[in-house]
């Protein structure tokens, strides 16, 4: 390529210069760009068809984000040419991602295409919930009839569990008397029901797109059990108004503790009860919620065992020996403190005394070469000080 000025004087040629049309070429984007998150795996998959134009082979890229205001692209290479799609391993696979494509030649020249259009996943269930709820319940027992009724309650499963939603919840029954039933609860965390019988067994699964959970919690009701008493002592005293500590000690026992249960609620307020599993190993537990502590709050511990939930053990506000034992914790704290300050400050003063007499050392005058300074006895002022 070269360019030619034609003048009447004549005509004046540039040097040729040699352009390769695949080093300047700018590809067309690829087309039919395609993004669902795939079932079992919950990987990313991206598929696209290939530009028309240039007929060489191309490298590709990939950039994907989660959907929303504020996109923050991630780029994935796809270093093989021979393939029109990639699967992503993404954290999340329950939101929705915006996904483009983009390619060039291969050995690095010319330009990269523009972005294509984005596509976007759909969202899904990729497989059963890994488990069901963890629930808990509250018995109500009317003394005139002598019945007992009993409410599950329990916390909506998170997507990392549920994969990615849950349609229904499934209560399943089984009583001493070898009856069992199930019942279907849609979107609710809470369900009711009569207790008659000596023990009663209720397990609650999630049920998604794809089935049941697999893994669930059993909860036992055992009016023998109920009545077995395996807590010691328990103690309540609070660390500041978003947390307080609970302690407890067992009784020698035979029965083997598969969990414990803290429940807790506020005498003063309308909140409802609010509970939390604890591991059979643990003594001492920080309850983290937003504690009044001048109000008056019931605190119970109900020790789980494979035959049932035992007789809890019950306290109102806080204990007045769990308070003494924190400040006992914290003067043994504050006192080697106080004693390594007192060092470093009488060491500071040592330190301060003796450049003092240092400094006016070198400042008093010769005696014998100052007539006003004969006859004064500079070390025993240097004793006073």
């Amino acid at each position: 390529m070269w360019i030619e000025i034609k003048h009447s004087l004549g005509t004046i040629t540039s040097r040729p210069v040699c352009i390769l049309p695949k080093e300047v070429v700018k590809p067309f984007s690829p087309f039919s760009v395609k993004a669902e998150i795939t079932e079992d795996t919950g990987q990313l998959k991206v598929s696209w068809n290939n530009p028309e134009l240039p007929k060489n082979d191309l490298q590709f890229q990939v950039r994907y984000a989660a959907s929303g205001e504020d996109i923050n692209w991630k780029i994935q290479e796809v270093s093989n040419v021979s393939v029109t799609s990639v699967s992503i391993a993404i954290q999340d696979p329950c939101i929705v991602y915006i996904v483009q494509v983009r390619c060039s030649m291969i050995e690095g020249i010319g330009y990269w295409s523009d972005w294509s259009r984005s596509a976007y996943t759909v969202i899904k269930d990729i497989k059963a919930p890994l488990r069901g709820p963890e629930f808990w319940r509250v018995i109500n027992e009317d003394p005139t009839t002598n019945q007992k009724n009993v409410t599950l309650l329990w916390k909506p499963l998170m997507k990392n569990l549920s994969l990615c939603s849950v349609l229904d919840y499934v209560v399943e029954h089984n009583t001493s008397e070898n009856i069992a039933w199930s019942d279907y609860i849609e979107n609710d965390t809470t369900y009711t029901f009569s207790w008659y019988e000596d023990i009663h067994s209720v397990k609650i699964l999630a049920i998604n797109s794809i089935g049941p959970s697999s893994v669930n919690f059993i909860l036992t009701l055992s009016r023998q059990i109920s009545t077995v008493n395996i807590v010691q002592s328990l103690n309540i005293y609070p660390m500041n108004s978003s947390c307080v500590i609970m302690s407890w000690t067992l009784l020698p026992m035979d029965y083997v503790v598969t969990s414990f249960l803290i429940e807790w609620i506020n005498l003063n307020g309308e909140e409802q009860i609010k509970w939390i599993t604890v591991p059979s190993n643990v003594r001492r537990y920080h309850i983290f919620d937003n504690f009044v502590l001048v109000e008056k709050y019931r605190f119970s511990l109900y020790p789980v065992i494979n035959e049932g939930i035992t007789k809890p053990a019950i306290t109102e506000g806080f204990s007045k020996d769990g308070i003494e034992k924190q400040h006992d914790v914290n003067f043994y704290v504050i006192l080697p403190l106080m004693i390594s300050c007192s060092f470093l400050l009488l060491g500071a003063l040592l330190i301060l005394q003796h450049r003092i007499k240092k400094l006016l050392w070198v400042d008093v005058p010769n005696p014998k070469n100052c007539s006003w300074a004969q006859g004064v006895n500079f070390q025993k002022r240097m004793d006073i000080l």
